[in-house]
């Protein structure tokens, strides 16, 4: 009953299992960047591509060119940002929209006003002028002298939402204050314009 039981194993024989498990453990090693590269990294992109999206709007989006809201449906969080990122991008440029309707208001408002200061003196001036050539019995200055003043007028009462309705008739205006000025100071008022024909 008392004996010793002994047994030899060569080393190849004992070492098996470990080898066996050594080479799997290799071979996973190596074939796990292949394995990521083929199968793992297009099922990641594929979900993080809306993100990426959803970053690039972001960082090219600007108040002053605002863009068609993004489209992004997943069905998560990502979709969940994305209604947000729009709601945020619309509301600011409906703000913009908003601030430049006001500032555009007030400058007609203080065009106007500004204009309902100096027409009347501008037209008191104007009045004594021709007076002035009536003594003299200047009709044909009176008549270029009055139809530039009925020009003028005529000009500031259609407009009535806009500061200048066109380029060409600002200068129309701008003329015809030139031919009233002229007969005030004795042909020494002179106006240099350069403007391209396109405008």
């Amino acid at each position: 009953a008392n004996w010793i039981y002994l047994a030899y194993s060569p080393n190849v024989l004992f070492f098996s299992d470990a080898i066996t498990i050594i080479g799997i453990i290799t071979a996973l090693y190596l074939i796990s960047p292949l394995l990521y590269t083929f199968l793992l990294y297009p099922i990641v992109n594929k979900a993080l591509a809306p993100l990426a999206r959803l970053y690039e709007a972001m960082m090219h989006y600007s108040p002053s060119a605002p863009t068609a809201p993004l489209k992004i449906k997943t069905g998560n969080e990502i979709e969940g940002l994305c209604n947000m990122y729009n709601q945020m991008t619309s509301k600011i440029t409906q703000q913009i929209q908003e601030i430049q309707d006001k500032e555009h208001a007030n400058a007609v408002t203080n065009y106007k006003l500004l204009a309902t200061q100096i027409d009347p003196h501008f037209i008191y001036n104007t009045m004594n002028i021709i007076n002035i050539m009536a003594r003299q019995g200047k009709d044909r200055e009176i008549i270029e002298i009055n139809s530039a003043l009925i020009k003028i007028l005529r000009e500031r009462l259609n407009s009535k939402l806009s500061i200048v309705d066109t380029l060409e008739k600002e200068l129309g205006s701008l003329y015809q204050y030139q031919v009233i000025m002229n007969y005030r100071y004795e042909k020494q008022v002179s106006i240099s314009i350069d403007v391209d024909d396109t405008l």
